[in-house]
Order: C-alpha cells, then sequence, then structure tokens
C-alpha cells in the first residue's frame, strides 16, 4: 500500500459509500441498508519491527482485517458480498487508508466524521519472539472508545453478520443487544487475556449475547481458570458445554484451531509452507473469513478451512495486505482451502 503522510480526505470523502453495491431495506420506516458483514472497528498502526523498520499509516483496530478475510472468502468461493466498517475517524485520517477501504469496496456508510477528535493511532511494536505491545499515539479516554466502538444505531445500520472485537471483561453491551435485536448473527472475538478467571454468571450473561465467541487459546483459558496443560480442542469444548456458547473457535496459531459448535467439533491445522511474517490480525482475518462462509451456509468444517485459509494470507504481510491480494490470489486461496479442508476433523461431540 502506498502512503502519504499528513494527507487528509475532506468530509465528503469519509461519508460517500464505497464502490460495493448494497441493496436497501427498510427499518422502521427509514432506508437503510443491509450488509452481509459489518465489522467493527478502525485504528491507524504505526508498525516497528524488532529491527527497526518501520512501517506507518497501516490501517489495523481488527475491521479492516476482518474484512479482508472476508474477502479472501468471497474471491476465492466465488461469491457476492457486501461489507462494511462501523467506526467514527477524523480529519486526519490518511489518504492511503481510505483509498484502502474504497478499493476493498467497503461500503462507509457506518463510518462517521467527527470534526473534533483524531482518528485513534497506535504504535505497535513487535518483538523478535512475536510479542506486541501497544502504545497510543492518541489520548485513550471516553471520546476514542466512542470512535472505536460507536453505538449500534436500528434506524441506519442492518447487517447479516456483525463482528467485533471485544474485552471480555467489559463487552459493549449496547452493541451486542442492538445487533441481536437488528437480527444479525453476533461473532466477537477477544483481544486480550482476562486479569482472571471470570465468573460462571459473567460467560452464561456472555453466551447469551453472542452467536459466535472466538479467543486465542491463552485467551480461553485466562478467562476460564484453565493452566497451559488445556488444549484448543478442550478449551472449545468447555466454552461450549460448561458455558453455554453455541458457537466456539479457539484458535491456537500455529498448531490450528478448533470449532466446537452443536452438531460436534472440528479440528483444522494451520496452513503449512507460508512465509511468517507478521502474525497482527491473522485473529481477525480468520473470523472474518469463518463468519463469511457461516452466513453463506457452508458446513462447521468448510468455515473453520476458509478461516484458516485467510489466515495465512495475513500472516505474510506486516499490517493488513494490498487491497487488490484477495482477487489476486483467489486461486492460491483455493488450493490453501482444498488443503486445509482434507486434513480438517469434523466428530460429532
Amino acid at each position: 500500500m502506498a502512503h502519504r503522510t499528513g494527507s487528509k480526505p475532506s468530509r465528503k470523502q469519509i461519508t460517500e459509500r464505497g464502490k460495493a453495491f448494497t441493496p436497501a431495506i427498510h427499518v422502521d420506516g427509514r432506508t437503510t441498508t443491509c450488509w452481509d458483514l459489518l465489522a467493527y472497528s478502525i485504528i491507524v498502526d504505526d508498525i516497528v519491527r524488532h529491527d527497526g523498520t518501520t512501517f506507518m499509516e497501516r490501517l489495523g483496530g481488527g475491521g479492516p482485517q476482518t474484512i479482508f478475510g472476508a474477502r479472501v472468502f468471497a474471491h476465492a468461493a466465488d461469491k457476492q458480498t457486501n461489507v462494511a466498517l462501523c467506526a467514527r475517524v477524523g480529519n486526519d485520517l490518511p489518504d492511503a487508508c481510505l483509498s484502502w477501504l474504497r478499493e476493498m469496496g467497503v461500503d462507509l456508510a457506518a463510518i462517521a466524521y467527527d470534526e473534533h477528535l483524531p482518528t485513534p493511532r497506535a504504535w505497535q511494536v513487535c518483538e523478535c519472539d512475536g510479542k506486541r505491545t501497544q502504545v497510543w499515539r492518541t489520548q485513550h479516554g471516553d471520546g476514542q472508545i466512542a470512535m472505536l466502538r460507536p453505538a449500534w444505531c436500528a434506524e441506519t445500520m442492518a447487517a447479516h453478520v456483525v463482528h467485533l472485537g471485544i474485552d471480555v471483561e467489559h463487552p459493549p453491551w449496547d452493541v451486542l443487544a442492538g445487533a441481536r435485536e437488528a437480527g444479525a448473527l453476533v461473532s466477537v472475538e477477544t483481544f486480550k487475556p482476562t486479569s482472571g478467571p471470570l465468573t460462571s454468571q459473567a460467560l452464561a450473561k456472555l453466551s447469551s449475547a453472542v452467536d459466535v465467541l472466538s479467543p486465542n487459546l491463552v485467551e480461553a483459558r485466562a478467562m476460564m481458570g484453565d493452566d497451559e496443560t488445556v488444549n484448543a480442542k478442550s478449551a472449545a469444548v468447555r466454552l461450549r458445554d460448561e458455558h453455554g456458547f453455541e458457537n466456539a473457535l479457539v484458535r491456537a496459531g500455529e498448531l490450528g484451531a478448533v470449532y466446537a459448535h452443536r452438531g460436534g467439533v472440528c479440528v483444522a491445522p494451520a496452513v503449512g509452507n507460508v512465509d511468517v511474517v507478521d502474525e497482527t490480525g491473522c485473529g481477525n482475518a480468520c473470523c472474518g473469513a469463518f463468519v463469511s462462509a457461516m452466513h453463506d451456509r457452508q458446513s462447521p468444517a468448510d468455515c473453520l478451512a476458509w478461516g484458516m485459509t485467510a489466515a495465512s494470507f495475513m500472516l505474510e504481510h506486516v499490517g493488513v495486505p494490498e487491497a487488490t491480494l484477495p482477487k489476486t490470489v483467489e486461486l492460491e486461496a483455493r488450493a490453501r482451502y482444498h488443503v486445509v479442508r482434507e486434513r480438517t476433523l469434523d466428530k460429532v461431540m
């Protein structure tokens, strides 16, 4: 992605729709857009690698990576989908970031412009052991939190699937409730481990508010108080059977992922023989493809294999890949999908 430091889009650019065609529906007498996938949110990442190299003005925050995963699935599976991002941005959103959204075919109708606050922005400092530290460059307070996760607006928002990253100890209950009341499949991805085990009541409340929960293995262990002997399969099954999550997708990096659903358990390997560059955003991409395949009514094993496929492409890039990548790699994506699908176990449990 080409970057130009200091360039600012106009308010008209922010609010105009992207290139994707989006059909209109009526909600409470008003016309709004129904998207196949609505993802939250946007952060501008300035990435510092362990060797000192920097990658500035990269789209992050989970939403763009989720959209990328959805697009990998759509192109490789030959599906027509419309997608949108929900966030608030300032007039300092770099042109390169806005261009990426438009080139990716993202409907910009759910992105609001704020003339008083800057776009959330952070340093992402990556160590050679894979550890990543986020340091906010903008003031992290209530205003920025509202920009990252705007309230649900039933008059202007409707989607078949809503996906967002959450702090599992402080979920955005208003957004979850609004999306659920609007009839969306609600998918959440945890973005950090809890400070301690959650109570059974807290887990039950969350499971009643979402349709899909996707932590990584470390996060799954933390929220249930498990030690390092608990593997991804055990964690996913516990989330389903003991805590009521109908769809529990536990991601375990190079060990693959496990999906526990009402009909059984699927276990998929990670895609092999890829050039590992940066793990950041792989979980988002996995979830984007996974829920898109779920919305397309594909089998549980197919959904998981598509998720692993999308994550493998994110793994090969620093920051979100070029907007053209999902189209240019569609043949390779199909090949990777078929390899993973053949090795994905699907059992009744």
